[in-house]
């Protein structure tokens, strides 16, 4: 007769109803029974039994059965059983808000075995099988996450621990702004969504923030001193507090400057009033953009590599261009020539000096205010006269000729651009000297014409002469008398004489003789 012989888990953990005892099957009349300790929860009279164990510490199973023919078997079988305590419900500790796409750190009691973690929404990432797990959010909504685990006697916690999870979204931060954009050029405009917080900006090297760009600000102002590849980044939390897993990026291209950098040839000496002045820069460039000073005007196209240029103003002028290259950037500084622009003398004033002088007159002065842009004076005198000092300057002196004539004397300034409008003429009369004394009588007479110490003036052409005395004019012979105060020849100290005058003779003293 077969003895019963029983399986089943000889170390069992209290709590737990899933402990399965089995004997030989084909029998009749099965006959379990446990001890105090633990409770038969399903299979009774078959060979096959369900325990719960309720008690730690050793219990027994005991079964018997009877054979086919109709014996049973005795004593029945003992099977002992050691009931092992099991671990409270484990702790479970993290963060149960979380952002999308961001790693947490959750723990349960350390020093167990056989550490089972359970998770929705997200993926463990590090530390499974351990106290100590990483969990990346990768779905937002809600998620879970439980934790069980073994004592040393391999006995589970009959309830895990669980904690829900809220996985919030993420802020997806757009940039728009300028691109490609010029080396050196300021305010580069680069702007995200507003009424967020805690903006987070930031520029590559070859850029410097002029404005903006606090956490404060959904935009932010650069100007680029590096060409290449540069970028803006921004990164800010939303309502949650999330922030983008990943910083936006946003591309700009810094395009360089033209080379060469702009130069102008051309005449940088002119004469104003001048046309057709043509200056020059370098061929093949985009975006010609000429200027000129308001003292000239572009005449024809100001879109090519050349300009022309008429000069109407006198001073210091200039001219300025810059271009663009085939990115259309523009060379950082307009090139600048400066030219200066002259203008022909001005009109002279009038002329001062003697209108009257005598053949054979030596060193008489003529001059003139000096003329006004003029880096000389040229004179032009009558025939006969000679220009003896002051030659180009605004004062000269003038010896007459005994052949010299009666003409102009004029005078204009002259410079670089020439010769000034000439002066308003100058009329000089030229006098023949008198050469001869002889037809005056000079001797004692009784009668007195004049005061003594009078100045008597005597003109003529060599041959008829005539008298005056202080200013009065006489008739002798027939003939006017001529008025020459300034031109004396000759002079005594006392002197008798008389001339005939309408048949009076006339005595003077201290006579004044003057050529006409």
């Amino acid at each position: 007769m077969p003895v019963p012989v029983i399986t089943g888990p000889f170390s069992a953990c209290v709590a737990f109803a899933a402990n399965t005892y089995t004997t030989q099957q084909g029998m009749t009349g099965y006959l379990w029974t446990v001890s105090a300790g633990g409770t038969i929860t399903a299979g009774a009279g078959t060979n096959v039994i369900v325990v719960a164990w309720n008690t730690t510490g050793s219990q027994t199973v005991s079964g018997k059965y009877t054979v086919t023919d109709g014996c049973q078997d005795f004593p029945a079988t003992v099977f002992p059983v050691t009931v092992n305590p099991i671990p409270g419900t484990p702790s479970l500790t993290g963060p149960s808000a979380v952002c999308k796409g961001t790693i947490k750190t959750y723990a349960t009691d350390p020093g167990k075995t056989t550490y089972s973690w359970a998770v929705t929404g997200g993926t463990i990432i590090s530390g499974a099988g351990t106290y100590r797990i990483g969990v990346l959010w990768n779905s937002d909504g809600t998620g879970s996450i439980g934790i069980n685990y073994a004592n040393e006697f391999g006995c589970f916690a009959l309830t895990q621990a669980n904690m829900n999870i809220t996985v919030n979204p993420l802020p997806a931060p757009t940039i728009t702004g300028a691109t490609p954009v010029c080396l050196n050029s300021a305010g580069s405009l680069y702007a995200t969504e507003g009424g967020q917080e805690n903006y987070i900006w930031s520029v590559s090297p070859g850029g410097t923030v002029t404005s903006g760009g606090t956490i404060n600000d959904d935009f932010v102002v650069v100007t680029w001193h590096s060409a290449g590849a540069q970028s803006v980044s921004v990164n800010y939390p939303n309502p949650f507090g999330c922030f983008a897993v990943t910083t936006t990026v946003f591309p700009v291209t810094v395009d360089p400057l033209p080379v060469p950098v702009p130069t102008i040839a051309g005449i940088a000496a002119v004469c104003a009033p001048s046309t057709g002045n043509m200056y020059t820069t370098e061929a093949g460039m985009n975006g010609y953009t000429w200027s000129v000073s308001a003292g000239g005007t572009i005449v024809g196209s100001s879109t090519g590599s050349s300009i022309a240029v008429t000069w109407n103003n006198s001073g210091l002028q200039w001219v300025k261009v810059n271009y663009s290259n085939a990115s259309g950037c523009m060379a950082a500084t307009p090139a600048n020539m400066n030219v200066t622009v002259s203008s022909l003398p001005s009109a002279p004033g009038i002329i001062s000096g003697a209108i009257q002088v005598i053949t054979g007159q030596t060193g008489v002065g003529y001059s003139v205010s000096p003329i006004a842009n003029a880096t000389g004076h040229s004179w032009s005198l009558p025939a006969g006269a000679t220009l003896v000092s002051g030659n180009g300057t605004n004062s000269i002196v003038v010896d007459f000729s005994v052949n010299a004539v009666s003409g102009d004397i004029s005078v204009h300034g002259i410079n670089a651009c020439g010769n000034g409008v000439e002066s308003q003429a100058l009329n000089i009369q030229v006098i023949p000297a008198i050469v001869s004394l002889e037809n005056v009588s000079m001797g004692s007479g009784q009668n007195s014409c004049f005061n003594a110490a009078q100045t008597i003036y005597i003109a003529g052409n060599g041959t008829t002469f005539s008298v005056q005395s202080g200013g009065s004019a006489m008739m002798i012979a027939g003939h006017n008398i001529l008025y020459r105060p300034s031109t004396h020849i000759a002079s005594g100290a006392y002197m008798h004489g008389y001339i005939t005058t309408n048949g009076q003779y006339c005595v003077f003293t201290s006579l004044t003789f003057y050529r006409g």
